[in-house]
């Protein structure tokens, strides 16, 4: 079981924050914006003492916001754009949709 932040270490907290950052690093946003949400008030409060674990939050937040307007982004071009790509709109739709 996770043990709570105010009882970690600093030194722990940082290693911590330090994985999570490097597991969403293979296209799993939703690590990054679990740590930012997780971390946020060790971050703020030992932040001065830990330089590591700040920057790793800071890693996570700006991942997972680059993340967000990437993927929307390429929902929107999707979404208005795949009739007009024609067949390579079709192969790349999961659901065909029939009767366009």
């Amino acid at each position: 079981m996770p043990k709570k932040l105010s009882r970690m270490s600093d030194a722990e907290i940082a290693d911590v924050a330090r994985k999570m950052f490097l597991g969403g690093l293979p296209f799993l946003p939703l690590c990054w914006i679990v740590a930012s949400v997780w971390l946020f008030k060790a971050a703020r409060e030992r932040g001065p003492r830990v330089p590591q674990l700040r920057r790793y939050h800071t890693y996570c937040m700006v991942g997972a916001a680059i993340w967000f307007v990437i993927s929307t982004a390429w929902f929107s071009i999707f979404v208005t754009q795949r009739l007009h790509w024609g067949a390579v709109g079709d192969k790349l739709t999961v659901v065909q949709v029939k009767g366009i």
